[in-house]
């Protein structure tokens, strides 16, 4: 209320701006790098076919192959090693069947409320 009397806006002040965005930052993740990387990528391709297809360049149509190889390569590629490195690390494990453990768990409670 004193903010109020004092007439200023509560949330105007740069140091609680300032401390709020530090805590509301998120930590980046090994899957969002390589999401990013492979948009990266792709996005770049793209630009460059429609530069050589605006140049009328011979290399146009090769590009343009490229890019739609590129298209269902990159995120597929990036799948399979995102994978590969959550099994080798031994996280998958737990992950895969967490999933199950708790799907069973929730017939059982159902049946002794029942």
């Amino acid at each position: 209320m004193s903010d109020l009397k004092s007439g200023k806006k509560p949330g105007n002040d740069m140091d609680e701006m300032s401390s709020y965005q530090g805590e509301k930052r998120r930590k980046v993740t090994f899957r969002q790098i390589i999401a990013w990387i492979a948009i990266i990528l792709l996005v770049g391709m793209y630009v460059v076919t429609l530069v050589c297809s605006i140049i009328d360049s011979p290399l146009a149509e090769q590009m343009f192959h490229a890019s739609l190889y590129c298209t269902f390569f990159v995120p597929v590629m990036s799948w399979v090693f995102l994978m590969t490195v959550k099994l080798v690390k031994g996280s998958g494990k737990d992950d895969l069947y967490e999933e199950d453990k708790t799907e069973k768990n929730k017939p059982e409670k159902q049946e002794k409320n029942q």
